[in-house]
């Protein structure tokens, strides 16, 4: 076997230790983050269109809070057994996505609606 090339070695040291402190910041399970992370991936698929850095900002954005939000709700109504964490976190991480995409499809009638209500019908 050839020894990896110290940058290397540096490089992925520090990367584990940044998502280790990272993870103990946050004050989330490793287990409920990997949960969240692959029902984010299942969940994206259902998701429409986005760009690479919209899609990566959202992504990141799902998968902490649905692994605080996990923790929390396995916490209150669970006993907190790492069955319900992890099954709630991939349960948040899957229907993130289409459940956004439904919510945001209808706020432009909404707000054409509530612009309607105050200042009469558009033009």
């Amino acid at each position: 076997m050839i020894p990896a090339e110290p940058t290397t070695s540096i490089a992925a040291s520090v990367a584990a230790g940044f998502g280790a402190v990272l993870v103990a910041w946050v004050g989330v399970d490793p287990q409920a983050l990997l949960w969240t992370s692959v029902g984010a991936v299942f969940g994206m698929s259902l998701a429409p269109a986005a760009g690479r850095t919209r899609a990566l900002l959202v992504f990141a954005a799902v998968v902490l809070s649905g692994a605080l939000l996990a923790r929390s709700a396995a916490e209150t109504w669970f006993g907190d057994t790492a069955a319900a964490r992890n099954g709630i976190a991939w349960l948040l991480g899957a229907f993130f996505h289409p459940g956004f995409a439904a919510v945001t499809a209808g706020i432009p009638d909404i707000v054409g609606r509530l612009v309607d209500r105050i200042g009469g019908p558009r033009q």
